[in-house]
């Protein structure tokens, strides 16, 4: 996950970024964070960026107008502004910013601004697979469930069926795993892809994938966390 903060006091933006990367390490979150001190640098290098902690107040510059043109650069990218001017925040809410928080930067303001870039950016890690000896990229959304075999594993997405030269477990090591559940010994599901589970069984979108017995207990306690922390 790639993350910008944004805010003409350089030593205020690398307080943030201690702080933000202090809360990813204990969630388990894989970050990049880069900082920039004007508007203009902000949007000179945002291509990349998942994520932008904006400072709404930096002189000579429109903080909104700022986040307008980001989201017309990007209509993607997840705004999080900071201001204390509650006016500000009406306006804000028209561009698509998607969190406030205020200066100075407070730990547990911090943290619920993370979780929301989170939720918002599950399963757009994008992944390097074959079909029919093409190369393609797709995300970890688009994954519904991966199956183990002999030095390889097939991936079920997008309708189609693709090939990854590689074990089952360092599959796991490239996977969001908040996302994910392995069924058994040669099966891997995805939590998005799960339309009703009773007893054991699994229906993920219409097939029935069976847990096994011993990770049966683990299965639940997974996906009741993943269903509570993303649809709460």
């Amino acid at each position: 996950m790639n993350i910008c903060i944004c805010d003409d006091e350089l030593p205020v933006a690398e307080n943030l970024k201690e702080v933000i990367e202090s809360i990813a390490s204990e969630k388990g979150m894989e970050i990049n964070i880069k900082t920039v001190t004007s508007g203009k640098e902000l949007l000179e290098s945002t291509d990349d960026d998942d994520a932008v902690f904006l400072d709404i107040e930096m002189p000579n510059e429109d903080g909104i107008e700022i986040g307008r043109s980001l989201m017309e650069k990007n209509s993607e990218i997840i705004i999080i502004m900071a201001t204390g001017h509650s006016e500000k925040i009406r306006e804000s809410i028209h561009i698509g910013v998607k969190d406030f928080i205020t200066k100075p930067y407070k730990e547990e303001d911090v943290r619920i601004s993370l979780d929301i870039i989170k939720k918002k950016t599950i399963g757009k890690r994008q992944l390097q697979v074959y079909n029919s000896r093409n190369l393609y990229t797709i995300m970890e959304k688009d994954i519904e469930k991966i199956t183990a075999y002999n030095g390889y594993v097939c991936i079920q997405a997008l309708d189609n069926v693709f090939r990854k030269e590689t074990s089952l477990k360092n599959m796991m090591n490239e996977l969001d795993l908040s996302l994910f559940f392995q069924t058994d010994r040669k099966t891997v599901i995805s939590f998005l892809a799960v339309t009703g589970y009773e007893k054991g069984i699994i229906d993920l979108n219409g097939e029935k994938i069976k847990v096994a017995r011993d990770r049966k207990k683990s299965f639940e306690k997974s996906y009741m966390e993943y269903d509570l922390y993303n649809k709460r």
